[in-house]
């Protein structure tokens, strides 16, 4: 992949798993010419380093275009009022859920809605943003996006969202 560009990361050598036990097609799916797929994306810069943007399986298809998440989460996570931010898939919409830095966030939805406006192109935009008490993680602190999209799709409970 040339410096810039967006890529799976691949490796290989001794210390590298020979294939998930128990499981040939994942095994099979996870290798590429001798290669281990990771399923991590990145980008190489042009003095090589790599910097993480995200997995695959975190890759929306959106109009024509393949949307990376962690450029909508960085991009809503540089705000002031955001602690933290992920998005989610909810019925086909795409949903932006923002963790606010203090208070309940009423003037957040605002001003963080513009400022998605005003640096994202229309299909990068979420459909909704909505505000949440805390981020559903495992227990390796792994984001659960389908907790998420259960909870926002509900819409009610203990973490219920306040939209846009």
């Amino acid at each position: 992949v040339p410096p810039g560009a967006v890529g799976e990361i691949a490796v290989r050598g001794a210390n590298v798993t020979p294939g998930y036990f128990g499981d040939a097609p994942a095994t099979a799916a996870a290798k590429r010419d001798g290669f281990q797929l990771t399923g991590d994306l990145a980008v190489r810069d042009g003095d090589g380093t790599l910097r993480l943007m995200g997995r695959c399986a975190d890759v929306l298809g959106r109009v024509g275009r393949v949307l990376h998440v962690r450029e909508l989460e960085r991009e809503a996570e540089a705000h002031p009022g955001v602690r933290e931010a992920a998005v989610c898939d909810v019925a086909g919409e795409l949903v932006l859920a923002v963790v606010p830095r203090r208070g309940d966030g009423g003037s957040l939805l605002v001003s963080l809605g513009r400022r998605m406006a005003a640096r994202l192109g229309q299909q990068e935009r979420p459909a909704r943003i909505a505000l949440v008490r805390a981020l559903p993680r495992n227990t390796n602190r792994k984001l659960r996006r389908d907790v998420l999209a259960a909870m926002l799709g509900r819409g009610s409970g203990a973490a219920a969202p306040r939209e846009e």
